[in-house]
């Protein structure tokens, strides 16, 4: 509570980068920990008070990719938590900006193995809104691009788990798109 009330007086626009960034770390730390507890509300609103520090760091440096990522892990989680509360349309559109801001920060690193799982990741978590909405055509398209890059990642690195994983995740959701 003293994090927060201390970061509740700052003004975004007026922090240094560092301080900005220091901030936004915090307010989503903190926020994932309201959400491992089962405090929804209270997480999505720390959720977007950091996505406000993230968004405005992006503004001052619009192709860092770690800012990009992240903005992007609180883009994800306001989506989640509106897919958890059944807000689909909201959580969708969500997930679309996720993968906006995926798709960027491959387009400024394409070699950087994670921004290719954000890409990856931002697919899947929009097939799955999409399959909760009965578009199963769109869902299984989502779930085809999660697979390409996932199997060649995998293929890259056979030893990683979590890739093979993920490759298995993907080849679930598309065969129940498919089968939907």
């Amino acid at each position: 509570s003293r994090v927060l009330a201390y970061y509740s007086k700052q003004d975004t626009s007026q922090l240094p980068d560092a301080g900005l960034m220091q901030r936004s770390r915090a307010l989503s730390l903190t926020a994932q920990v309201a959400y491992l507890r089962g405090n929804l509300d209270g997480a999505a609103r720390l959720y977007r008070e950091a996505m406000d520090g993230t968004g405005e760091a992006i503004r001052r440096k619009p192709d860092d990719p770690q800012r990009l990522f992240d903005h992007a892990q609180n883009v994800f989680w306001v989506g989640e938590l509106a897919r958890r509360r059944g807000a689909i349309d909201q959580a969708e559109a969500s997930y679309r900006e996720y993968k906006r801001l995926a798709d960027r920060m491959v387009a400024i690193e394409p070699n950087n193995l994670k921004w290719r799982m954000e890409v990856a990741y931002a697919n899947e978590n929009l097939g799955i809104v999409l399959m909760s909405q009965r578009r199963f055509d769109e869902a299984a398209k989502r779930f085809e691009e999660t697979l390409q890059p996932i199997q060649s990642l995998a293929a890259v690195d056979p030893g990683n788990s979590q890739y093979q994983d993920q490759v298995n995740e993907a080849l679930g959701w598309l065969a129940d798109a498919k089968l939907a």
